[in-house]
């Protein structure tokens, strides 16, 4: 049976959602990217003043683990054994602080990942962007 917070979630995504793709880049020398298309609930925090005029953006974004999954998001390259990425201890599936994010035309950077769990089931991933 699925968990009910997870559920109103992601009834919640479907409806108000919108898609975001998550990108994680991984190697030196030979890069591969894993890119996901999922939906999320984007909210903006406001915007920062950096030096000379130039401003950033900083958003959260609302991502359910059931739709990760679907996905297929990380894919093989994203074990811990082979990456070299750090991964969730309690799941891979978890996006990582610097994974990418692409939603309203532009990529992001992701800087700070919350996993919310009931019990040991992850039912909620907040996601702050900056770009």
């Amino acid at each position: 049976m699925k968990n009910a917070q997870l559920a109103r979630l992601d009834r919640q995504i479907r409806l108000r959602g919108e898609e975001v793709h998550l990108i994680r880049t991984t190697g030196t020398s030979t890069q591969t990217r894993t890119r996901a298309r999922i939906r999320g609930i984007v909210k903006t925090l406001g915007i920062q003043q950096l030096i000379a005029g130039i401003t950033q953006t900083n958003y959260v974004v609302i991502v359910s683990p059931t739709d990760i999954r679907r996905a297929g998001w990380p894919g093989e390259i994203a074990t811990a054994a082979n990456s070299g990425v750090p991964t969730s201890v309690k799941d891979p599936c978890i996006p990582i602080v610097n994974d990418a994010m692409v939603f309203r035309a532009a990529q992001k950077t992701i800087s700070k990942v919350d996993a919310i769990y009931d019990g040991d089931e992850c039912v909620r991933i907040e996601l702050s962007c900056i770009g």
